[in-house]
């Protein structure tokens, strides 16, 4: 079996660690894969051992030719695109269309990571409604991949499409591997640990100076509730620099590490903190039973901000001058987007949602999750009952094969 991957989004990886992850399920029974990808990418799928071509910055010619040339010598049997919303608007970057996979013989097909047969008030992107669901459709793609828990594993009616579990590999978080690893890191046994990830494509955004604005003072918020944990906590930072926190002798910062030297940070932990709902990497980590947060907005307008500091982060004087907006996914937003990804979703029942102006109440949750046994045997129920879902799910290879034969 021969599968191609093409991956257009250059400066996000969540994309690319979806597929990634499906096509090394497929890559260990002994299919051919190959990935199109941009030249960003190309550590992370050289790291895992695939063979690649990356496409050109700016070139139709050449990158039509790249496509025709896959099709030529490696003849894929399925093309499965790794987030087909990217893909419709790649011409900015690569010049390539939805015409152009036509060249290919095989099966097409896409990850449909965000469930695009739910009904939705809007696709709100910086605080603005974007024009884009009625510019695509995602039926001009062919078949569709759903990866799970991210889409609800259990609800099926109505939809077309291939669920599977996007995590195969979870961490051993079990009390000897924690205790061995917090040794060979210099951690205490018995101490509380935060791990904290901050990604780069987080701190890029659309050139807009309100949306600028409003981006650093949430970082700067979500900054000083790391400083405040770091008072009773050690907090590990990684993809951080350690500007901001040189006096705290409780946060460790990284700025970037190998993905194993990650699981094993992430294995220490008792708790991970992030700004991104859909984010792998929290999904694996929920899945593994570590305890996650995941810091959200739903206000918009000052008036209704209760909480006008935060430690020593006294910020009242900024809301009013603040373009404010509602996010699950920073900085992009999102929020009525993703809203019904998780309604009813139980991976949401194993993330806790805290939003940024409740900062306070967000410390107590926090520490009701590091310290109540009963809390924290509630959340590791639910997760063992969502992998049960999960396992019922079609596998990588099932999929493939029914996409051919369909």
């Amino acid at each position: 079996m021969r599968v191609a991957f093409i991956v257009t989004s250059y400066w996000a990886f969540g994309e690319l660690l979806i597929a990634i992850q499906f096509a090394e399920e497929l890559k260990n029974l002994q299919n051919r894969v190959l990935f199109i990808i941009p030249p960003t990418h190309k550590k992370n799928v050289e790291a895992k051992g695939f063979k690649y071509v990356t496409w050109i910055p700016k070139s139709r010619k050449f990158n039509q030719i790249i496509l025709a040339e896959v099709e030529h010598s490696f003849c894929p049997e399925v093309v499965i695109l790794s987030d087909f919303l990217n893909y419709s608007f790649a011409d900015k970057h690569y010049g390539i269309l939805r015409e152009d996979l036509d060249i290919f013989g095989g099966k097409l097909a896409t990850f449909d990571i965000y469930n695009w047969s739910l009904e939705r008030k809007c696709m709100d992107t910086y605080g603005f409604v974007s024009p884009i669901p009625n510019k695509v459709d995602i039926k001009d793609y062919g078949a569709k991949i759903l990866p799970c828990p991210l889409i609800n594993p259990e609800n099926k009616e109505n939809e077309l499409g291939y669920r599977y579990s996007v995590v195969h590999k979870l961490l051993d978080t079990s009390q000897k591997n924690k205790e061995e690893l917090r040794k060979k890191y210099g951690f205490h046994v018995n101490e509380k640990i935060i791990l904290v990830s901050y990604a780069k494509w987080q701190e890029s955004h659309i050139q807009n100076e309100k949306v600028g604005h409003f981006i650093d003072f949430s970082g700067r918020l979500f900054d000083e509730l790391i400083i405040q944990l770091s008072f009773y906590y050690t907090i590990i930072c990684i993809g951080k620099e350690t500007e901001g926190f040189r006096d705290y002798s409780n946060i460790h910062c990284y700025d970037s590490m190998p993905a194993k030297q990650f699981d094993e940070y992430a294995m220490t932990a008792d708790l991970y903190i992030g700004k991104n709902m859909t984010s792998t990497s929290m999904i694996r980590l929920a899945l593994s039973e570590i305890m996650c947060v995941n810091i959200i907005n739903s206000i918009v307008f000052p008036h209704k901000i209760e909480e006008k500091s935060f430690g020593n982060f006294n910020y009242a004087a900024e809301l009013e001058d603040i373009h404010m907006y509602k996010y699950m996914m920073l900085p992009v937003g999102w929020y009525e987007f993703l809203k019904p990804v998780f309604q009813n979703n139980p991976y949401a029942d194993i993330v806790c949602m805290r939003e940024q102006f409740k900062m306070n109440e967000t410390m107590e949750v926090i520490h009701e999750l590091l310290f109540n046994e009963q809390e924290r045997a509630r959340i590791t129920e639910r997760v063992a009952a969502l992998k049960c879902s999960l396992e019922k799910l079609k596998s990588p290879i099932q999929i493939v094969n029914h996409i051919i034969n369909e």
